[in-house]
């Protein structure tokens, strides 16, 4: 009975306290609706982590093994990079099929995504070409970095009349891999250094057709320059649609054929090698006097691993070093990664802008204001001709990192190499890259470089996501670029 009789005593004090001070009493309650709930909610959620910021690796099937997802996940580039505490990660999509709607559908899912904040397209030319457009007219445009696309004129097949461009404003755009004008120079450089002046041209790729007919016309091309040398040089050209075994053999058994050049898929490869083979069977094998033949890079993909050819020797040209390629190491997937964390890192130095800023301070911040300070650092780069460095698990030796540099959005002076495939094997023969002094992974981890301090981007016109210490001079530095 007393417990009851005190409660209805509190009771009756705060009813009678409250009919004195009802006024208070509503402004206690309009502030706790107007300024406290609002304040508890922006508490509640300021102690929310904001969700990463990510790094879209998109792969076709054939460009991507476990291994290389395994080194893909594990670069080095990628331990700790953040933007105010937000972590960037990356996240390896793979295509369901190479077809040009699929990726561009893949496109259209990611521009509508608010944490994407850079895109790594690991396809091929022509899905790209379907699809880049995708990324440039979203707002902000989403940063791309072509790794292993190799078609000379892409972009504006892409953007035809600067449909993808921002005004004047240069696009958020690298490509990284040597051109299928660079593939044809060294392809017939290397069969001219062996004695081969005429040539035959066979053309075979349905599934990439934009290739293959980019990189005949840049066959026809590099012939044409060995010809203003050499008078005597000579060319044919074979459709493989009309390329039947007769006049494969008229064409082969002619005395001025010496060297058969390939641009296609693999799926041809085997059955025309093999052709040429029996034709040298024929004609000249005994001899020793048949055709060189060359294979272009889209030959190389899993199946190449297995794959035995009858006629032996067989030439192949790649952007990857025979080793590298045993190694399953995928030099330009490595390269694009640490080339965007690099971008990460110029955007921290030079400072995000003031809507960023303002957005941070109420911990409101997404991908796409990030996003938008991306862009700008890569207009900056681009203005002044920006070099960047590959990844660490590729470097030359262990203190020292291939050199990208760019001419506008095309990488300058890549190299195509040259493999001889003798059977099942595969061997490095061009003699034009320095063997590198340390191939072991872990090795190449033992001894990691000391990052500095940034120092004044724009110095001198020249811009460096990093200083890092090399062994000898600059210049060799950038003969490494071509090591690929």
């Amino acid at each position: 009975m007393a417990l009851s009789a005190s409660v209805r005593l509190t009771f009756a004090r705060l009813r009678g306290w409250a009919q004195g001070h009802g006024g208070e009493l509503l402004w206690a309650v309009a502030f706790a609706v107007v300024i406290g709930v609002p304040a508890a909610v922006y508490f509640a959620w300021y102690f929310i982590e904001l969700p990463p910021y990510t790094i879209y690796l998109v792969a076709d099937t054939h460009y991507l093994t476990d291994k290389m997802k395994h080194d893909f996940g594990e670069a080095f580039e990628l331990k700790g990079l953040s933007v105010d505490d937000v972590p960037v990660r990356l996240a390896i999509v793979e295509l369901a099929d190479d077809k040009p709607d699929t990726a561009r559908s893949k496109a259209q899912e990611l521009a509508r995504n608010p944490s994407t904040l850079l895109v790594i397209g690991h396809f091929d030319s022509e899905p790209t070409e379907a699809s880049l457009k995708e990324y440039f007219v979203a707002r902000p445009q989403i940063p791309f970095i072509a790794s292993v696309q190799r078609d000379d004129d892409l972009l504006n097949k892409a953007c035809p009349q600067g449909s993808c461009y921002e005004g004047t404003l240069p696009l958020p755009y690298l490509q990284l891999s040597p051109t299928n004008a660079e593939q044809a120079h060294w392809a017939i450089q290397y069969a001219a250094e062996h004695g081969r002046h005429h040539f035959v041209i066979v053309e075979s790729d349905a599934s990439n057709v934009s290739y293959s007919k980019s990189l005949v016309d840049d066959y026809k091309d590099a012939i044409a320059k060995l010809a203003d040398t050499r008078p005597d040089v000579t060319k044919h050209f074979l459709p493989m649609d009309g390329l039947t075994n007769e006049n494969l053999k008229e064409e082969i058994s002619t005395d001025d054929i010496d060297c058969l050049l390939y641009a296609g898929g693999f799926d041809d490869a085997p059955s025309l090698v093999k052709r040429v083979w029996e034709i040298e069977g024929e004609q000249k094998r005994a001899k020793g006097e048949g055709p060189m033949v060359i294979l272009d890079d889209s030959v190389v993909e899993n199946r190449l691993e297995n794959t035995s050819f009858k006629l032996s020797p067989v030439n192949i040209t790649n952007q990857r070093d025979a080793e590298d390629y045993k190694k399953d190491l995928n030099v330009y997937g490595l390269a694009a990664i640490a080339i965007a964390s690099q971008l990460v890192g110029d955007m921290k130095a030079r400072g995000l802008d003031r809507t960023y800023r303002v957005k941070s301070l109420f911990h409101l911040q997404t991908g796409k204001d990030v996003r938008r300070n991306l862009v700008r650092v890569m207009r900056e780069n681009f203005y002044y001709r920006s070099s960047y460095y590959g990844a660490m698990a590729t470097a030359l030796t262990v203190d020292s990192r291939t050199v990208y540099a760019f001419n506008e959005y095309a990488r300058a002076n890549g190299m195509f190499h040259v493999w001889e495939r003798t059977g099942a094997l595969s061997t490095d023969v061009d003699q034009w890259h320095p063997e590198r002094a340390c191939c072991d992974l872990t090795l190449r981890h033992a001894r990691l470089p000391v990052w500095s301090k940034p120092r004044n981007r724009f110095r001198n016109h020249r811009v460096r996501a990093c200083e890092i210490p090399f062994v000898g001079n600059r210049s060799h530095a950038s003969d490494s670029a071509v090591s690929g």
